[in-house]
């Protein structure tokens, strides 16, 4: 290469304009021993961008995740998802009971309950107790 032509990739490699393999032709051109004495003063940052750079190939091909981090990555979000949904579903029968229960109160052994959640069982149990009683009914007719 002549001396143009590196003044145009040095001024490129600058700019940020350079493809990696004008940069490797960089640091080949700096690692030359006999370099002439212009272009001496770039010699340090040319061999030292050389000893972090990557190679080309490897900065032209993205790199995949291995197998197990994206198997990961998918069942924590499955699980996120799962969860999210059974939150939601959850602070929706809550606000469905709120509603139809607003104000009510229940008398259990002496003892008056205000606590929806509290109650939830024992509307339950006593609805389960009478759709029996009906079968019941329902089968001796």
């Amino acid at each position: 290469m002549n001396e143009q032509q590196i003044q145009a990739l040095i001024d490129r490699f600058f700019d940020g304009e350079t493809t990696p393999e004008e940069e490797s032709r960089l640091y080949a051109y700096f690692s030359r021993p006999g370099l002439p004495a212009v272009w001496e003063p770039y010699r340090p940052v040319f061999l030292g961008l050389k000893a972090i750079s990557l190679p080309a190939e490897a900065m032209l091909r993205p790199r995949r995740k291995p197998r197990w981090t994206r198997l990961a990555i998918g069942i924590a979000a499955s699980l996120l998802l799962f969860f999210g949904a059974a939150t939601a579903w959850n602070r929706h029968a809550q606000r469905q009971l709120q509603s139809q229960y607003a104000g009510s109160y229940m008398i259990v052994n002496g003892r008056k309950i205000v606590d929806l959640n509290r109650m939830k069982p024992e509307i339950e149990r006593t609805l389960a107790d009478a759709e029996a009683i009906e079968k019941q009914l329902a089968n001796q007719k």
